[in-house]
């Protein structure tokens, strides 16, 4: 994808993360992102550490000038379902693959 942008969730030196997102290209608008990569180490999820880095990437995507941020999860994935409803994301549809997608509108 064009314009990709990768985070790694640290906990002090380890590696317990990574999230990706970039902007839309297909067609192109500037005030769209995607978040199309976000993981937690099992091991660590429940600890507050997904929900910092999800918060922290969008702020710096609504620095970039986004109005919306798009991303999207399993059905049967409760957890990120809890996380991103959290964060303000509202379900707007469904994609071809059967993920559910989701929207949050940046104010």
């Amino acid at each position: 994808m064009y314009g990709n942008n990768q985070v790694a969730v640290y906990k002090e030196q380890k590696v317990i993360g990574f999230l990706a997102f970039c902007v839309e290209v297909d067609p192109p608008d500037p005030e769209l992102y995607w978040i199309f990569r976000f993981m937690i180490d099992k091991n660590f999820q429940g600890q507050g550490y997904g929900t910092k880095a999800l918060n922290l990437v969008i702020e710096e995507i609504k620095q970039l000038g986004a109005k919306r941020i798009h991303t999207m999860h399993k059905p049967s994935n409760k957890t990120a379902r809890k996380l991103y409803q959290k964060a303000g994301f509202v379900y707007i549809g469904h994609l071809d693959d059967g993920d559910l997608l989701m929207e949050k509108k940046i104010t």
